[in-house]
């Protein structure tokens, strides 16, 4: 038996939706979840900081916190680090629509993100 034009496209897609098929099913099986990242922050908006401060904000009893404010050690700077208990997770300041991050391991505070002081909307948050 000879395979015409026609059966070997027919042969090409469906071995094309049986590899696929087989793609998905090792997917599902691998238990690969892509769960959406929650936000945690606050923002504050026309304030001018003269002097250092620093808050400390929390969420779903403790477990999520950031400390977060304003230096002027070196330059006059927002800055924010965040805490989870349960995984890893990010902190970030966002400012003149500039965004620093920096990373955190679960039980342990992250790196400080931070940012020169521009006027106008600072956002201090934590994703996971």
């Amino acid at each position: 038996m000879t395979l015409t034009k026609t059966n070997k496209k027919e042969s090409r897609v469906k071995k094309a939706i049986a590899v696929i098929m087989c793609l998905i099913m090792a997917v599902s099986c691998c238990g690969i979840s892509v769960a959406a990242a929650t936000t945690k922050s606050v923002s504050e908006s026309g304030n001018v900081f003269v002097d250092d401060w620093e808050k400390t904000k929390s969420w779903d009893s403790g477990s999520v916190k950031i400390k977060y404010g304003y230096n002027t050690w070196w330059t006059d700077e927002d800055y924010c680090k965040s805490y989870n208990a349960n995984v890893k997770h990010t902190a970030f300041v966002s400012v003149g629509g500039k965004k620093d991050t920096a990373s955190g391991t679960k039980e342990n505070w992250s790196s400080k993100a931070e940012l020169p002081h521009k006027s106008g909307t600072v956002t201090w948050g934590t994703t996971y």
